[in-house]
Parts: structure tokens; sequence; C-alpha cells
């Protein structure tokens, strides 16, 4: 999941559009159906609007200020 969010995060970046960002979905797939366990929106555009986002610019280096995937304060999955 997060090297095909790393990937899609390069292609946004690069583009040369006025796209806002990615939309992301983790989920279950079972018996032929998908389960949506998170939806998540990555905004391109940091506070201010102008500037990319902490949260995309560097997530090749580090992956700390995207998605949140564990558990604890401030994390979307888990307990």
């Amino acid at each position: 999941m997060e090297a095909l969010i790393v990937r899609e995060v390069g292609k946004a970046l690069s583009l040369d559009t006025h796209n806002e960002g990615l939309l992301y979905m983790m989920h279950w797939r079972e018996a032929g159906r998908v389960i949506p366990l998170y939806i998540g929106r990555a905004g391109k555009y940091g506070k201010g609007g102008g500037n990319i986002s902490a949260n995309l610019l560097k997530i090749k280096r580090d992956r700390s200020k995207f998605a949140r995937w564990g558990s604890g304060y401030e994390y979307h999955i888990g307990t």
C-alpha cells in the first residue's frame, strides 16, 4: 500500500495540471466484494494554498506525515 501511494504521489506532483492531490482507499476483498476500511484524501497543497503539502513533499524519504496507518493518538487505523 505504501509503495503504491509513494508512486502515485510522484505522479501527482510531476503532472503539470491543476490536480488537487490523491484519494485513496484501504479495503478488504471478500467473496468478490470490496469492503472499505478507510477512505482518505491527501491534498497537494499545504496550509496557505501555495506550497506543496509537507505530507507529500518528502514522501520518498519520510512517510511519518502521510496516512497515519498505526494506532494511537491521531492515527486512523487501530486502537
